[in-house]
């Protein structure tokens, strides 16, 4: 979790979502928060995109370089 002025993101890793069933675990701990901050998971993406519950997968250079990356 990181907070920026009254922002709050909840940030996970994972280096490799091949499947849908390892998205669905990576992204179960980020369901549970019964919150509307924007979730996020860091990996080794092209292209952001959003899971069936609205998380943002965003490739980790876009995380680091982009700047307005957590606003996607």
């Amino acid at each position: 979790m990181c907070n920026q002025g009254s922002k709050r993101y909840y940030i996970q890793s994972d280096l490799y979502l091949d499947t849908r069933d390892k998205t669905i675990q990576e992204s179960r701990s980020l369901d549970h928060i019964n919150d509307n901050f924007k979730k996020i998971i860091i990996k080794d993406v092209l292209k952001p995109w959003r899971t069936e519950t609205g998380i943002l997968v965003l490739g980790v250079f876009d995380f680091l370089l982009s700047q307005g990356s957590l606003d996607f």
